[in-house]
């Protein structure tokens, strides 16, 4: 399965393996570093920024804060 990571910072996107989830990378344009998420974390992430009334964080640890 392959990922498709978005740069929240400068918003370029690229494909990476399924190896790349739960990890860090570095954006290869603007070399923000983000974190990728476990694939089974993404349906409660995309509940928790349905619910979210503004701006949603996520830390390094993948807590999210909205």
């Amino acid at each position: 399965m392959q990922i498709i990571a978005k740069c929240p910072i400068c918003k370029s996107s690229w494909i990476l393996d399924e190896k790349n989830q739960d990890r860090r990378v570095k954006c290869i344009n603007c070399r923000h570093i983000f974190r990728i998420p476990k694939l089974e974390e993404i349906p409660k992430a995309a509940d928790v920024i349905k619910r979210a009334k503004s701006s949603v964080y996520v830390d390094e640890s993948g807590k999210t804060f909205g």
